[in-house]
């Protein structure tokens, strides 16, 4: 891979950088930092924001040209600490020194940032997402309060409705025949006697002519 052979012509030998940025494709990235000999290696997957593992076949060439030219190279967590040169006694306990150890910290200090900037990024995402949601739901619900005013509105004027035609119905004296006490009955009749016409009677009563006719001849 042409990258692989970009990395190993500039960091395989005597270099100084804080930190560099390789990009392998649209979401792999491997990030190099290095002071002098000594080179700190990482990579990251965007699409997943984890580590990536260079130990695996993909990696394979990136890794061999650095063993080819380094004298010491292990891992530490997801990062990969070489040194470069020949082996010799110095190197061994330069590599222990307290400043080899400074540079591999601020090499996990790197690490580290590119982790608290992406979790930051997902955070942000995840608080759009959030607030579209939060959105979405009180839409939807206003929604639904809106079909059930409907719906009650609905039921209110069928009931309505009912009441009406059930009034329309008595009023031309269909449904149950209406229940007169006698003293009702003798009223009635007494009426009739005055002068009332029958319609009139009906009326005061709430019920059909017939029905204070028949009333009437039944008494009578």
């Amino acid at each position: 891979m042409k990258i692989f052979n970009e990395i190993l012509d500039k960091h395989t030998k005597m270099y100084n950088c804080k930190r560099e940025s390789y990009m392998i494709n649209d979401d792999l990235e491997i990030l190099i930092s290095q002071d002098g000999n000594k080179v700190a290696m990482w990579g990251v997957n965007h699409k997943t924001d984890r580590f990536l593992n260079l130990s695996t076949k993909k990696f394979k060439k990136l890794m061999d040209g650095f063993k080819s030219v380094s004298t010491d190279m292990y891992s530490n967590g997801n990062c990969y600490y070489i040194t470069l040169g020949t082996s010799n006694n110095d190197s061994l306990v330069e590599d222990e020194s307290y400043e080899v150890e400074i540079e591999e910290l601020k090499s996990k200090i790197d690490c580290l940032n590119d982790v608290i900037a992406r979790l930051e990024r997902n955070n942000k995402r995840l608080e759009d997402d959030v607030e579209k949601y939060k959105k979405d739901y009180l839409y939807y619900f206003n929604e639904y309060l809106k079909l059930k005013d409907k719906d009650f509105k609905r039921n209110l004027d069928e009931m309505d409705q009912l009441k009406k035609n059930s009034l329309m119905h008595n009023a031309r004296g269909a449904g149950r025949k209406a229940k007169f006490t006698d003293d009702q009955v003798d009223e009635i009749r007494r009426l009739r006697e005055d002068g009332n016409t029958i319609k009139e009677i009906a009326n005061r009563y709430n019920c059909s002519v017939g029905l204070i006719h028949k009333l009437i001849n039944e008494k009578l």
